[in-house]
């Protein structure tokens, strides 16, 4: 990816988050500080060491579908969110050094939806650091990537994040089922 363009990223990120240190903010990502600790947003592709780990939360989360006998496989998900600077794309997040989320931007859509794509998803933030602002500092990051694509619309479902996501100005526009749980369906103009 050229210099140029991750720097234009951490730009348009640091305009969303409203706090960047410094302009000479690391190129590979964004270091936002929030209350005591520093947040780092970076590219998954520039982090292959934390992939394990994220397969292991994958795993626990989401049991049903990553865990044994389930019809996903983590690594195999995880590594093709691993593209420097196109699709699936994925960020993952630091807290002073430690690994503390993930999210996604791929083209798997939802049932009755196959004709929407991208989609914000894979969006997980371990235990003890959820309800810090980290989990919108990722959507943020994919709507910043996807707009660098060139994405001009992108679409999410999700059974929980219903208020951050409209916290951050997506539109709600329908309901999809997926194992016998009802999913949201939101969309976001970029």
């Amino acid at each position: 990816m050229a210099l140029g363009h991750i720097t234009s990223w951490v730009n348009m990120l640091a305009a969303l988050a409203g706090r960047l240190a410094s302009p000479a903010a690391p190129a590979q990502g964004v270091r936002v500080q929030m209350s005591s600790h520093a947040v780092h947003i970076e590219p998954l592709a520039s982090h292959p060491d934390a992939l394990p780990i994220l397969q292991s939360w994958f795993e626990s989360e989401w049991a049903e579908w990553y865990g044994p006998g389930g019809s996903g496989n983590a690594h195999e998900d995880l590594a093709s969110y691993s593209n420097p600077d196109s699709l699936p794309f994925g960020v993952v997040a630091y807290s002073d050094g430690e690994l503390c989320g993930t999210a996604a931007l791929n083209f798997n859509a939802l049932s009755g939806y196959e004709d929407l794509s991208p989609w914000v998803g894979a969006t997980l933030v371990a235990t003890e650091y959820r309800n810090r602002g980290i989990g919108a500092l990722l959507v943020g990051a994919l709507e910043t990537a996807a707009r660098r694509m060139g994405i001009v619309q992108i679409y999410s479902g999700t059974t929980q994040a219903h208020r951050l996501l409209l916290k951050l100005g997506w539109q709600a526009i329908g309901q999809s089922q997926h194992n016998g749980e009802s999913i949201s369906v939101y969309e976001k103009a970029l």
